[in-house]
């Protein structure tokens, strides 16, 4: 008889997906357009939703649980944390708590209950389509971006004077932050929070919102004791308690401001991006916090370790030659997607990215030193 628990998980990567299978029988959901060729062979057909139709989702999780005995709900991408939250309410079975995962996937929400608990640095209002009647002129930089969109999609920079014109979805207007851009990752057990690493990141130009690196690096500590305890008080306000966190911040004349908050890992690998810096598995460790395992936070190793994403200019591919052979031991993940003929489109969103690798070193100067490496192993011509 089989011991393993089963979860129902929802949207994974293929990454995702077979570690959560280490642990645990998984009945799968996900929409037609993220199925992969291994989960194809997986998943029932009736399992392919739109995750933006919560009617189904919710009828086909209770037709589900007639069948397993489903002993938890989970997600690990933003689209899908809502929805594990929802089902595992309405299944009445351990998931995502339901007002955290609102309070992160919803961005007004998030500087809401910042505001509430006095943590809100950054002034900002909501702008509903129509709120905008006549012209409105930006004072200050501004940040416009949907409440609930993801990869950059959508987000705008105004410049002061610029026109603000009317959005045709609720949106957040934010005063925009200098600075530097971090993300901290977390996990938090019954309230107490851990931090697992700060994650530099590196964003595109000239649209200055599109991530195209990541760099962990142990031996830079970027934040003080105080500013993790302000950190700590953000994943209080936000409901966070159990699972891993994804802060998103600036630092700027050693001031802290939030940009974003989720109970999720970070997005562009930077899960993979903690395990190798770190030895600590966020994914397995998140698995085994919902079913109940105890989990130890332990931080064993001390590498740095980078996710790079391939940059070029707008244009017509001539020419390009991906790596040859084999990869070295520290190249950990490779994805190229370029072919001759493609058009290179103005990098204005995550989709806008066109493969990445991910590198790991001993130190900061020779994982930079790697990363220039490997991009001279592919040949690319556009005109």
């Amino acid at each position: 008889m089989d011991s393993k628990p089963t979860v129902l998980l929802l949207g994974p990567t293929d990454d995702y997906l077979k570690k959560v299978e280490a642990k645990a029988n998984v009945v799968l959901i996900t929409e037609p357009a993220r199925v992969t060729p291994y989960q194809r062979g997986l998943i029932d057909p009736v399992n392919l939703l739109d995750f933006n139709d919560v009617n189904a989702l919710v009828r086909r999780a209770l037709e589900l649980q007639r069948q397993f005995a489903i002993d938890g709900v989970y997600s690990f991408t933003e689209l899908g944390m809502e929805c594990a939250s929802i089902l595992a309410s309405t299944l009445g079975v351990p998931g995502p708590d339901l007002h955290c995962s609102f309070a992160c996937r919803d961005k007004l929400m998030t500087r809401q209950a910042l505001e509430r608990k006095g943590l809100n640095t950054v002034a900002f209002e909501g702008i509903r389509p129509g709120d905008i009647d006549e012209p409105l002129i930006a004072r200050g930089k501004k940040v416009l971006k949907p409440v609930d969109g993801t990869g950059s999609v959508g987000v705008r920079i105004i410049e002061e004077g610029e026109l603000i014109g009317s959005p045709s979805n609720l949106c957040i207007l934010e005063d925009y932050v200098e600075g530097r851009e971090f993300s901290c990752e977390t996990f938090s057990i019954d309230g107490q929070h851990f931090k697992l690493a700060v994650t530099e990141k590196r964003l595109s130009q000239p649209c200055g919102v599109v991530e195209v690196g990541h760099v962990i690096d142990p031996a830079q500590t970027f934040i003080s004791p105080a500013q993790w305890d302000y950190l700590q008080h953000v994943l209080d306000a936000i409901g966070l308690r159990n699972g891993p966190g994804h802060i998103e911040f600036k630092l700027h004349d050693e001031a802290l401001h939030i940009i974003e908050c989720h109970n999720r890992p970070g997005g562009d690998r930077i899960w993979n991006l903690v395990e190798l810096a770190t030895g600590f598995d966020m994914i397995t460790a998140s698995i085994d916090r919902l079913l109940g395992a105890p989990v130890e936070v332990r931080l064993l190793n001390h590498r740095c370790a980078a996710i790079h994403y391939f940059e070029y200019s707008p244009g017509l591919v001539r020419h390009c030659k991906a790596w040859q052979g084999s990869l070295p031991a520290d190249i950990h993940w490779l994805d190229w997607k370029l072919s001759p003929g493609m058009v290179i489109a103005p990098m204005t969103s995550s989709s806008d990215r066109y493969g990445s690798f991910i590198v790991s070193a001993d130190s900061r100067s020779e994982l930079l030193g790697r990363i220039t490496d490997v991009e001279r192993q592919f040949e690319v011509e556009i005109s």
